[in-house]
């Protein structure tokens, strides 16, 4: 359940914003510029970062950045580092522990999202101190200074995945479908509250959408558009903003077999695993033997998943 308050005299709903963006590769184990980084210093920079962070000592927060360039110091923050961890593996070549140091970035503005997803910014590349010093010139080893999103200047550390679009352009929200399933008003403040049932909406299932309005649109123009923009857009031309996988079932082999594979997708957005998945696509089957006119998104979620 979601609570969206609607201000009566103002005719506004409002809604609760997201704009974390999680698991970015921001450095790895390796050898730059002469200077080795083994797995035990990727710790320790993740290490530092809690402990020196907001959660610890309150000494560090690390921005993210336009560049590497520092000539001025009023540039604004492209995004905060909001939490780090390091992803450990075996190299498939020589069978040594090697490490990623994956980044959540949160308060990342719309300029960002947007001149990442149209590819102006594909990597990033982060900036460690060697030894952070306190006030009092203590030292507490490695630690994240910065992370710069780079454009046309190349990454010292090349194995690291590119910066993934599709989280950016989820921009300040998901969109998503509202069924109202409860409302109270308060009198003396003159609103109302709305209890609503929400969908989440992905933004493939919404480019199909408005394919289909508007087949010979300009693939660049597409990338351009924000989640909400194509909805607007495809209510606009008269067309539904519901999700495909809410449709009703078609009869017959094919339509069980369409089912079935949306099942499969409502199982994989809840992040089962393949033998839970595999229970639930036979607790499925059975069920809509015995009751073929609901969908299966309603049957997913009388079994719990999301949809």
């Amino acid at each position: 359940m979601m609570t969206a308050t609607y201000v009566a005299r103002h005719g506004v709903t409002r809604f609760a914003e997201t704009n974390t963006i999680s698991n970015i590769e921001i450095f790895a184990s390796g050898t730059y510029r002469g200077k080795d980084y083994s797995v035990q210093d990727l710790d320790t920079i993740a290490r530092n970062f809690a402990r020196l962070g907001e959660q610890g000592k309150n000494l560090l927060r690390v921005p993210v950045v336009y560049g590497h360039e520092e000539d001025r110091t009023d540039k604004p923050a492209a995004g905060w580092v909001s939490g780090v961890r390091v992803k450990k593996y075996r190299d498939p070549d020589t069978g040594k522990l090697e490490g990623t140091l994956l980044a959540d970035f949160s308060d990342v503005p719309q300029e960002t999202r947007q001149l990442v997803r149209s590819k102006r910014f594909r990597h990033v590349s982060a900036e460690v101190y060697d030894n952070f010093l306190d006030d009092y010139e203590r030292g507490f080893g490695m630690a994240l200074r910065r992370v710069a999103l780079l454009g046309n200047e190349v990454p010292q550390c090349k194995r690291i995945a590119e910066l993934p679009r599709d989280q950016f352009s989820d921009r300040l929200f998901n969109p998503f479908r509202l069924r109202r399933v409860g409302i109270s008003r308060n009198e003396s403040l003159g609103t109302f509250t709305i209890f609503s049932e929400v969908t989440q909406m992905e933004r493939e299932s919404l480019v199909k959408q408005l394919l289909a309005l508007v087949p010979d649109l300009d693939p660049r123009t597409q990338e351009s558009l924000t989640d909400e923009q194509i909805m607007d857009i495809v209510a606009a031309l008269g067309g539904e903003t519901t999700d495909p996988l809410e449709a009703a079932p078609v009869e017959g082999a094919a339509g069980m077999m369409g089912e079935v594979k949306k099942m499969r997708r409502f199982a994989d957005r809840t992040k089962l695993d393949s033998k839970a998945k595999e229970n639930v696509v036979r607790v499925f089957s059975e069920r809509r033997k015995r009751n073929p006119a609901l969908t299966a998104a309603q049957h997913a979620r009388e079994l719990g998943l999301r949809v």
